[in-house]
């Protein structure tokens, strides 16, 4: 299962003419360096039409992407066979101005 809250699993914001995801906040409060998704996850957002993968740091207002196309290039599987990207892949991006979660969406592996 992905980071986060129990209520947070994989939150999908849909913005006017764009699909990105964007986990909530899945990273506040501690130490941030490799984002990872589950591979079931990864295939979910792709299938979903989602384009980009956004990271939200809402305490410092600031937000970095990655396009979903990219993972499979970039990403090495950890441990718990999660596709993580280091985040120095993901370019800093205008801090999105969405609600918190459009819906919410379990993903089973």
């Amino acid at each position: 299962m992905a980071q986060g809250r129990p209520d947070d699993h994989h939150r999908q914001g849909v913005p006017p003419a764009r699909r990105i995801f964007g986990p909530g906040d899945a990273y506040a409060g501690r130490r941030f360096c490799t984002p990872s998704l589950p591979p079931a996850v990864y295939r979910y957002l792709l299938d979903a039409g989602v384009r980009d993968w956004v990271i939200r740091f809402d305490r410092l207002g600031t937000a970095y992407k990655l396009p979903l196309s990219d993972v499979e290039r970039l990403a090495t599987v950890t441990q718990d066979d999660e596709l993580a990207v280091k985040f120095g892949h993901f370019a800093r991006c205008p801090y999105p101005d969405w609600p918190y979660a459009e819906r919410a969406v379990l993903v089973e592996p």
